[in-house]
């Protein structure tokens, strides 16, 4: 009898930290709801606010030549009887152009950031994140995390695009040149 409840007293030491585990993931790890609603204020937190307008507007990646567009410009108003001299005060405005265009482009994905929308998207790419982990324990469905060499990295796509099409409102117009992209912003790596 003194075996039988040793083995019996062992084997609930055991599976009580198994079963404890067990109901911790199921009702925390795999509960989309409980996970979005813990990391939904996150939106709003000046650190994530500043890395997503950062990453965002490093994807954006307006390019416009600013000496080239100042090279033409002054050739055509010399053209019209602009003084070289003139000409050249115009072609030497180019870095500040292409600084210009950057500023906006930083000035439009961080209202962005700081907009309703942003904590909308934050919330609906958490919720598919967090359908990727589950997939990633359980195997079932998918979502917009991807978990590769040790890195996992949330898909900011759809943000990028909205500043896409900001930009392009704003009456910016090279901004409709910006191609589609499959931008990753890192969550974390780890061995």
């Amino acid at each position: 009898m003194g075996i039988l409840s040793a083995l019996l007293i062992t084997l609930t030491c055991i599976l009580v930290p198994v079963s404890l585990l067990t109901v911790w993931v199921h009702d925390i790890v795999l509960d989309t709801d409980r996970c979005v609603s813990t990391v939904e204020p996150l939106a709003t937190n000046p650190a994530i606010e500043a890395a997503a307008a950062n990453r965002i507007t490093r994807a954006v990646d307006v390019k416009v030549n600013g000496d080239e567009v100042t090279s033409d410009v002054a050739a055509w108003l010399q053209a019209q009887g602009l003084p070289p001299r003139a000409a050249a005060g115009i072609k030497s405005l180019g870095p500040k152009l292409d600084e210009a265009v950057n500023d906006v482009v930083d000035k439009a994905a961080t209202r962005f950031v700081e907009s309703d929308r942003f904590e909308t998207i934050w919330t609906d790419a958490n919720r598919a994140a967090h359908n990727a982990v589950v997939h990633a324990l359980t195997g079932h469905g998918r979502g917009a995390v991807d978990v590769s060499d040790g890195t996992v990295a949330l898909d900011v796509g759809t943000a990028v695009e909205t500043v896409k099409q900001d930009l392009v409102d704003a009456g910016l117009a090279p901004a409709e040149k910006i191609p589609t992209v499959n931008k990753q912003m890192v969550l974390f790596k780890s061995d």
